[in-house]
């Protein structure tokens, strides 16, 4: 896991795919961490991101790096509002603080308990293995 935590920051955005219905919704995002051995993401408990998770969890995110190479890690989120957890995400990404302002009970922690990563590079090679 940390090989892909360390990709992930490594190259700034990510993208987080929902449903919306039958429809895919894709976003970016810009701050993972590790939250007790597991991938975790924010954001904001009023978004439609937010209403999509809850209904359903099954999520992936993608990033890339330069040379094209990238992960998709693909799991379940559980959203939790703990001030311990969505702290982390402040200390993380510090703008988060200004951004949340007055409404930081808004701010979400989401975590993939369950996590399955695929790396692939520009060229082919497939590389799939669950974290956990």
């Amino acid at each position: 896991m940390k090989q892909v935590l360390e990709f992930f920051t490594a190259n700034s955005a990510f993208f987080l795919a929902t449903a919306d219905g039958d429809s895919p919704r894709v976003r970016p995002f810009g701050v993972l961490i590790e939250v007790n051995g597991k991938l975790a993401f924010c954001t904001s408990s009023q978004k439609d991101v937010y209403r999509q998770m809850q209904k359903n969890p099954n999520v992936e995110i993608c990033s890339m790096s330069p040379d094209g190479t990238f992960y998709r890690v693909s799991g379940r989120v559980e959203l939790s509002n703990s001030k311990e957890i969505t702290e982390k995400f402040i200390e993380a990404m510090p703008a988060l603080a200004s951004i949340y302002a007055g409404k930081e009970d808004a701010l979400s922690a989401c975590i993939l308990v369950t996590a399955t990563a695929t790396r692939q590079g520009a060229a082919g090679g497939k590389e799939v293995r669950t974290l956990y």
